[in-house]
């Protein structure tokens, strides 16, 4: 038996049986049971929350005949951090929950405050299945001393109880957790307050426990704190500072969707249309409304995207295609593959992509080539290193001037934007990534293509679908099995709503970096974006003076168990695979010098101050 309980975003699904509830906590279960089985069909599948009048706050205060403003008697500035932001997550007792919601207690302003900033988005609030019976208790025995009958009492509380589970998210009911209850260890105490102590511990990496003075605990497995003491001191105080530093966090990413990415996969499940199956149609039209592209047609991955690109454009043998060689291989095994000639063009040393000032040159060359083995200038591939745009309006006029198309390798770069232009109506076809480590990632491989082509878009929609034409048994050209899974689209249309903010999250980080590391380590080079652009931020990517410079770099940030990449440490002109071009070292000088320069640091919509903080300490350190 599942329980249904309202959520944020629709219906969510507790594997907790309530008879266990009823069994280990046996008081008015009857509100829980009658809120927590309340979900109606038609919600199941509703991907944005609900409209909201004012904050909790007010709603609770409209609820209880209140008219006080705990705006202005806690003085506590809005942190603008990012929905989910901070790795400390909020559980709250029963008792914490009641001195919010009924405003009595000492601290009870805090608490309020407190619940209030969770509903603002400011950071993570969870409660315990087990905390609604024992929080209906406190509730009922104060309203029945403010209304006329018990009824009045009973159906006052069931409402602000629906705001509660609006507001704050179920710890999963973990089967460990529960055993957990039996061990010896376990025996004694508060039955309830163990339990919620397990939950919080099994399910999240950093919970910090909001207690009142009627709740007291020794245990030493998570940190507990009032009200009071956290808005004094600080959210990202409660960070433990042997807390390791994610280069990318997926996990935060999931806790902060975790019951609709459910809900959809479910739904999947349910249909049963694993392949091209209605999410993949959805998402496509959502891809295309976010880019502002005529045509979004999905894939299996990025590196499948260009190989349809190519393909609709009829590429083949003899035929030349520009390029970056500081890019990931894909860009150029898919030239190699069709029997066409990658030819690299050399970087821009701030931006590290396609330097149009060499592009046209690099051209010029392939055409006035050896007549024992002439090359046609077929098109260009301009890659958006790290998620910044390469200058397309220089390289649009050179492929102008040689009738030549642009296909943008926008891997990185999904949701950056150049001159008002998103990503994805860059170029005559832009092919994107939704490799798990990318902007907009999902859960294994699965890429996309975008145009404004009518005729571009039907030879790559035949072209993923082993050159299909009319129907399934009628093959009109040559293609490939690229199709996107339907469980993938699933997984991106809830991580593709969420995405506008993490966009304006890693902005966020990234000034941070800048700010704090334009003055801590003056030696480094730090990301550039030219006037009119805007990073995807796929990576933040710091050049150290030299290659030595940089080894000593990641050995301090060893020091401090901070994660970093290097992006790329060998060009691909100088990779065993393409040694048959006939490139050697000192073709490409820019590209090689950044090889040995660049290297990647933590990067994504989650990272904390106090993190940013911990990597500007680490390189300033080297500068010593």
């Amino acid at each position: 038996m599942l329980i249904e309980a309202q959520y944020n975003y629709g219906r969510i699904e507790l594997a907790q049986p309530l008879s266990l509830t009823r069994q280990l906590f046996p008081v008015r279960v009857e509100i829980a049971d009658d809120l927590l089985s309340e979900s109606p069909a038609e919600q199941m599948h509703t991907s944005m929350p609900p409209v909201k009048a004012g904050s909790l706050r007010d709603r609770v205060n409209t609820l209880l005949g209140h008219t006080s403003d705990i705006g202005t008697a806690v003085n506590t500035p809005n942190t603008g951090r990012p929905m989910g932001a901070s790795p400390v997550q909020l559980v709250f007792t029963p008792g914490a929950l009641a001195d919010a919601l009924l405003f009595h207690g000492p601290e009870a302003l805090q608490a309020a405050k407190l619940l209030d900033m969770v509903d603002q988005g400011e950071f993570e609030g969870w409660y315990a299945l087990t905390t609604i019976p024992s929080l209906c208790r406190l509730l009922e025995h104060n309203l029945c001393q403010k209304t006329a009958t018990s009824e009045e009492a009973r159906q006052l509380c069931r409402k602000i109880l629906q705001e509660v589970v609006q507001v704050l998210k179920p710890l999963p009911q973990s089967e460990v957790a529960l055993h957990a209850l039996l061990t010896p260890e376990q025996t004694g105490g508060d039955l309830e307050q163990r339990l919620l102590v397990n939950l919080a511990t099994s399910a999240l990496p950093v919970p910090l426990l909001v207690i009142n003075g009627q709740w007291a605990t020794n245990d030493t497995s998570l940190q507990a704190a009032t009200p009071r003491e956290i808005i004094d001191k600080g959210i990202d105080a409660w960070i433990p500072t042997n807390k390791s530093i994610q280069f990318m966090d997926l996990t935060a990413q999931q806790r902060t969707i975790r019951p609709q990415l459910e809900q959809r996969l479910h739904a999947v499940l349910r249909h049963g249309r694993y392949i091209l199956g209605p999410e993949v149609a959805e998402l496509e039209q959502q891809l295309s409304t976010y880019t502002g592209a005529r045509h979004a047609i999905t894939c299996s991955s990025g590196t499948d995207a260009l190989l349809m690109a190519l393909m609709a454009l009829e590429v083949g043998p003899g035929d030349a295609i520009f390029t970056t060689p500081f890019t990931f291989v894909a860009t150029a095994d898919v030239i190699a593959r069709l029997g066409a000639t990658p030819v690299f063009v050399d970087i821009d040393p701030l931006t590290c992509n396609l330097d149009p000032a060499k592009l046209e040159g690099a051209i010029r060359k392939t055409q006035s080539g050896s007549p024992q083995k002439p090359l046609r200038a077929k098109a260009i591939i301009a890659v958006d290193l790290y998620g910044l745009p390469c200058n397309y309006d220089a390289i649009e006029a050179i492929a102008n001037t040689y009738g030549i198309p642009v296909i943008q390798d926008g891997a990185q770069s999904f949701g950056a934007e150049y001159k008002i232009r998103r990503s994805g109506t860059l170029g005559t076809i832009c092919c994107t990534s939704f490799f798990p480590s990318k902007p907009l990632g999902t859960y294994g491989d699965a890429g996309a293509a975008f145009t404004a082509e009518d005729a571009l878009a039907e030879k790559m929609r035949s072209i993923r679908v082993h050159g299909q034409g009319k129907d399934k048994y009628d093959t009109v050209r040559l293609g490939i099995k690229g199709r996107m899974d339907t469980l993938q689209a699933a997984i991106l249309l809830e991580k593709l709503a969420i995405y506008p903010r993490e966009m304006l999250a890693k902005t966020k980080v990234a000034e941070l970096y800048a700010a704090k590391l334009f003055h801590s380590a003056p030696e480094l080079t730090l990301p550039t974006v030219p006037e009119g652009m805007q990073s995807a931020w796929a990576l933040y990517t710091i050049q150290a003076k030299d290659s030595t410079h940089r080894t000593t770099l990641q050995a301090r940030l060893k020091q401090y168990q901070i994660p970093n990449v290097i992006y790329y440490a060998k060009p691909l002109h100088l990779q065993p695979v393409f040694a048959n071009l006939g490139y050697k070292t000192g073709d490409f000088p820019v590209a090689e010098r950044c090889a040995g320069r660049v290297l990647s640091l933590p990067m994504h919509p989650y990272l904390t101050e106090a993190e940013v903080d911990r990597v500007a300490t680490a390189l300033a350190e080297t500068g010593k």
